[in-house]
């Protein structure tokens, strides 16, 4: 999986509540409605809890690791997992691309 995307997951990720107050835009709610639909997709995921703490309360690694009773590089680990997978989601092209390329 290409970094640069995961990167731009992220990004929205961390957007996602400005995004979704939003200037009304098209472009906008066309976002806000697509990873409202991938989160959703991942809510039975049983570290769906980090994406929440992570990106929507701003919750350290460490502080999430101390609530779920694990390391904080298992926390790193699913956090990158759910990333990957919402990258999938939020952009099939380029991560079909990405596989491809890397044949």
């Amino acid at each position: 999986m290409d970094k640069e995307l995961m990167k731009k997951t992220e990004d929205l990720l961390k957007m996602y509540h400005a995004l979704a107050r939003g200037d009304g835009s098209g472009v906008s709610r066309v976002v806000v409605r697509k990873l409202d639909r991938a989160l959703s997709e991942m809510r039975s995921d049983n570290w769906y809890e980090i994406i929440v703490g992570f990106y929507f309360e701003g919750l350290s690694r460490e502080s999430l690791a101390d609530m779920l009773g694990v390391s904080d590089r298992t926390v790193t680990r699913h956090k990158n997992r759910l990333i990957r997978e919402l990258t999938w989601y939020m952009f099939p092209d380029e991560s079909v691309e990405c596989v491809l390329n890397a044949s």
